[in-house]
């Protein structure tokens, strides 16, 4: 969805990504409280500017950490890695 520049609600559960910050590239809901991802859900769908400055940052975090170059990068680096 980022990728697409659609602002993502997501659950806060472990193994989500360090650089991902609540309210600046997504928005976060307490796992298995459907009030809190009706609440980010409200608080999106009535603040214009947030829904805007979330989708921006997070297409801009996606496109910095996994794009086809980044990635393509890595794995090279890995591959030169593994061969030595």
């Amino acid at each position: 969805a980022m990728s697409l520049g659609i602002p993502v609600i997501a659950s806060r559960v472990k193994g989500i990504n360090k650089n991902l910050v609540d309210g600046y590239n997504l928005l976060f809901f307490e796992p298995d409280n459907e009030l809190d991802l009706l609440k980010q859900i409200l608080l999106l769908s009535t603040n214009l500017e947030l829904y805007k400055s979330i989708s921006v940052n997070g297409y801009e975090f996606v496109k910095t950490n996994y794009s086809i170059d980044v990635v393509g990068n890595i794995l090279l680096s890995k591959y030169e890695g593994a061969i030595n």
